[in-house]
């Protein structure tokens, strides 16, 4: 268990809000000729979007080519078990549509997770700026002791699905297989039967004599992990290559004992029972190395949530200071990396359409198991079209499968394809666009496109000082609604930056604020220029 020797130092600082306000009252007083106001006139103000005054845009803006995709395959991203089939055979479906849906509870936990951590590194970072109070250490305290009690939980998770899968495993092999095995455990087990297939003799004869050593090295390394709680990574490595190994096993002998039929040496129920047998035992393979999987990334990101609740006490514990604020946004970073990591890992569970059209072919159904790039159907458009367009590396990771388009300004569409690859001549990445309902597109036009992308998050939004307004106890920016009349928004100060202040809350990357804001007041009426 960890223990701390908590020493809290409280560290006053205004230099930074001072230095604010003489700007401001310096910007004011210069330009107070210009910014009489007039009884009887209302004020001209100009207003621009936050994403404007940061130099960002909402929409990625490019230019793409109209081309002809008449059929489809539809291809996995990801491996794991089909949980739902949302198209039957002859039905129409539009571009972007999920076909079919890949067992995600652990992505989807995953990113909850990772939305929880994001908030609690944004929480942190506003707490560290404006100073903790001794009940909020009391309750980082009490975050980190939760937090190292779900960590031992999880370790305790994934040593009891370790066990089981090694359990599974040796009941898979010699109660079942070893049905139709004679000596299985000396160094020449023999089928208890002959085939046509000699060489599939020889597989299922010398895989069990490989598997019989596997096993008991196995079963070694369990006893060791129970009594000394050994490298857990390492060993949960070792389960999963070992049950992979046996399932495999168990498909390849799944194939012999289902071309059996009956003969004077074994009967039909004798058949059926193997069969049975090696069904239950394939199905208990695969259930314990999904476990497994859970397990590990359940333990990944306790291991996360423990070590960022230790770096948030231990930060807090050393006062305000300006290496501990560059170290939570650090944190907050790549608390926001994860999070789009496990957006993206979910978005691969989720089977969709480049095209519209009708589905032609479907190779699935609920409980399958398929693997990565796997073809799981087609879909078929004799008018089919879609938007190849390319963005830059750096662009990349603002969109994603499933982003919504505008094609023309006029025509709507979904992001269906990202290339995995960089053009090694271009050095662009390709993107394809599934274009949605009616349109008068025609194969081989050139056509505007723009994606929806989200702000950068990890830059700080920054404005004006001109466009601040310094009250008594409050800082303020402005808008202004349907009628005309300034509406104040609150919002948190940050550095100061030239002419420029960041601002640490209060403002949205949408949001429309007056960019000058001297001699205004809220209620004011106004005339809007963009």
């Amino acid at each position: 268990m960890y223990k701390f020797i908590l020493k809290r130092k409280k560290v006053l600082g205004l230099s930074v809000l001072g230095v604010i306000i003489v700007a401001i009252i310096a910007s004011s007083f210069f330009g107070s000729e210009e910014l009489k106001e007039s009884e009887n006139k209302d004020r001209a103000v100009v207003i621009k979007s936050i994403a404007e005054l940061n130099g960002t845009k909402s929409n990625l803006s490019l230019v793409g080519e109209i081309s002809s995709q008449n059929e489809v395959d539809i291809i996995s991203q990801s491996s794991g078990v089909i949980t739902s089939v949302n198209a039957k055979l002859g039905s129409y479906v539009p571009a972007g549509f999920v076909l079919a849906q890949i067992e995600n509870s652990a992505q989807r936990g995953r990113l909850l997770q990772s939305e929880a951590v994001v908030e609690t590194a944004e929480a942190n970072l506003a707490k560290i700026k404006k100073g903790l109070r001794d009940e909020q250490m009391v309750v980082l305290q009490n975050t980190l002791s939760s937090e190292e009690d779900r960590l031992y939980e999880a370790r305790k998770s994934l040593i009891d699905s370790l066990n089981s899968a090694f359990i599974l495993s040796d009941d898979a092999i010699r109660n079942k297989v070893d049905q139709f095995i004679i000596d299985p455990q000396s160094p020449s087990p023999q089928l208890a039967f002959n085939t046509s297939d000699t060489q599939a003799e020889i597989n299922i004869e010398l895989g069990r004599l490989q598997i019989e050593k596997l096993l008991n090295s196995w079963r070694n390394e369990i006893i060791e992990l129970e009594a000394k709680s050994s490298d857990l990574n390492k060993a949960s490595d070792t389960a999963y290559k070992n049950t992979s190994s046996i399932a495999s096993y168990l498909d390849q002998t799944a194939i012999t004992i289902n071309s059996l039929t009956a003969n004077s040496v074994f009967s039909a129920s004798d058949i059926s029972t193997w069969k049975t047998s090696l069904t239950l035992a394939r199905t208990n393979m695969s259930g314990a190395l999904s476990t497994i999987t859970s397990a590990r990334d359940r333990l990944s990101s306790r291991e996360s949530a423990y070590i960022s609740a230790q770096k948030n006490l231990e930060i807090a514990t050393t006062g305000e200071r300006v290496e501990d604020i560059l170290v939570v946004e650090a944190n907050l970073k790549q608390a926001q990396g994860a999070l789009q990591e496990a957006k993206s890992n979910l978005e691969k569970t989720l089977l969709r359409t480049p095209i519209a059209g009708t589905v032609i072919d479907l190779l699935i159904n609920n409980g399958d198991f398929v693997n990565t790039f796997t073809k799981i159907g087609k879909v078929a458009n004799e008018s089919g079209l879609k938007v190849t367009t390319f963005i830059s590396e750096k662009d990349v990771n603002q969109i994603q499968i499933g982003s919504k388009a505008t094609i023309s300004d006029l025509f709507l569409g979904t992001v269906t394809q990202i290339s995995p690859a960089l053009d090694p001549i271009t050095r662009k990445i390709e993107v394809t666009i599934g274009i949605n309902g009616d349109h008068n597109l025609i194969n081989g036009q050139n056509v505007s496109v723009a994606i929806e992308r989200k702000i950068d998050t990890n830059q700080p939004l920054s404005i004006p000082l001109s466009a601040l307004k310094v009250g008594a106890l409050k800082n303020f920016v402005f808008t202004v609604n349907e009628e005309n009349i300034l509406v104040a928004h609150e919002v948190t100060l940050g550095a100061l930056l030239g002419d420029k202040i960041i601002i640490a809350s209060g403002l949205d990357p949408d949001m429309n604020i007056v960019v000058d804001a001297r001699g205004l007041r809220e209620g004011d009426t106004v005339i809007t220029e963009l």
